[in-house]
């Protein structure tokens, strides 16, 4: 899969050919950091991901870590 068809997937909230639910929890920033709490959940899984993040001197974020918990559905 190229970067085209991955940021596809993402905007359409398609991940992995799998729908997924996204709910995503206030961002906390401190300067030029910031952190994400990120719950994807499927039918099948609920990913809880915390997703770090460092904002480039032209302004833009860039991820630097993304730390997933992988949890079944009951």
């Amino acid at each position: 899969m190229n970067k085209t068809q991955y940021l596809t997937l993402i905007e359409e909230k398609t991940f992995g050919g799998i729908p997924r639910e996204i709910e995503i929890e206030p961002i906390d920033v401190e300067g030029n950091i910031a952190m994400v709490k990120a719950k994807l959940k499927s039918e099948q899984l609920t990913f809880k991901s915390f997703i770090s993040l460092v904002q480039l001197e032209n302004k833009d974020w860039q991820v630097i870590g993304n730390f997933p918990h992988i949890i079944p559905n009951q």
